[in-house]
């Protein structure tokens, strides 16, 4: 199986986090789910970015035409490892994910991984 990260939805924002578009990305989930292959999916949350009503409306989106059984893992951004303008990101706490794990079971998502630790 392949687990798959995908950084935002809105191509601007995508392309602010990573310096790419998330075209790629989108294809890729959608070929590898089509196949049967997608063990996880895997979404960052960073603070002012990526969790936005709107942002959060394509995920949930985007994960139920994938199919409700789908494993979506939620990342919480922290410092580890970043450099450069990253780094005055703000790190997602467990309340920020919580909301964001809530939202995806409410619409229907069964299976919404959190992170264990929170640094």
């Amino acid at each position: 199986g392949v687990m798959l990260d995908i950084k935002a939805f809105n191509p601007g924002t995508h392309l602010t986090l990573t310096g790419n578009t998330n075209e790629r990305s989108m294809l890729s989930a959608e070929i590898v789910s089509g196949a049967g292959k997608l063990h996880e999916l895997r979404f960052l949350v960073v603070p002012g970015f990526t969790d936005s009503e709107s942002e959060l409306d394509q995920l949930r989106a985007f994960v139920l035409s994938l199919g409700k059984d789908i494993t979506v893992k939620l990342n919480a951004f922290q410092h580890h490892g970043v450099k450069g303008g990253a780094l005055t990101w703000p790190k997602a706490g467990r309340e920020t994910i919580e909301i964001v794990a809530s939202g995806l079971r409410s619409a229907g998502v069964s299976q919404v991984v959190t992170p264990e630790v929170y640094v």
